[in-house]
Formats: C-alpha cells, structure tokens, sequence
C-alpha cells in the first residue's frame, strides 16, 4: 500500500525492483499488482541475478504487470557460477532464457 501512494504522489514513468535479490520476497507479486496500472506508467522492471526464476514465477510475474526482466550476466560461460556463488548457474539460465523468451 505505501508503494502505491509513493507511485500516486510521484508519477513515475518506469519502476525498476532491484537490490539483493527481489525473487526472495514472497510478497512480490502483489507489490508488483499495487504498484501496475493497466495501460498507463509506471513501467516495471525486475532486476534478478536469476538464480531464483522459474518458469512459474516468471508467468505470474508476467501477469501481475512486470514488462522488463534485466538478469544479471557477469560472464558469458561458466566463470558467471564462480563469480555469483552458484553452481551450474550460467547453464541454468543458458536453458531457461530461450524458454522464457518464447512466453514473451
């Protein structure tokens, strides 16, 4: 609700939801659906490392009013798992990327 009046008070023309890793907060979703209005601003974007996307979060995310999904690539092979702490990340998001793509 706070995030809905800022946006009422402030108008932005784009919401970008970044810092540690958004995908942890279970109420995302409906911070997401307080803060989209059909048809008018705020764009919002969802900047992730990924680590936590699925196909499922990502739909409802999706439906809930994020446009832009900015993922969080610090090398374009396997060095990325070395660098975010996470095993088997790169071909992780090697697969899901194209398949996410696809669902527009």
């Amino acid at each position: 609700e706070e995030y809905g009046r800022i946006c009422e008070e402030i108008h932005p023309t784009v919401i970008q939801i970044a810092g540690g890793e958004p995908l942890k907060r279970a109420e995302l979703p409906e911070i997401v659906r307080v803060l989209y209005k059909p048809g008018r601003p705020p764009m919002l974007a969802l900047v992730t490392n990924a680590s936590l996307l699925t196909e499922e979060n990502y739909l409802e995310l999706r439906q809930a009013g994020i446009r832009e999904f900015s993922i969080s690539l610090d090398f374009p092979d396997e060095r990325h798992d070395d660098f975010r702490r996470i095993p088997g990340l790169f071909k992780r998001l090697d697969r899901l990327i194209p398949r996410l793509r696809a669902k527009g």
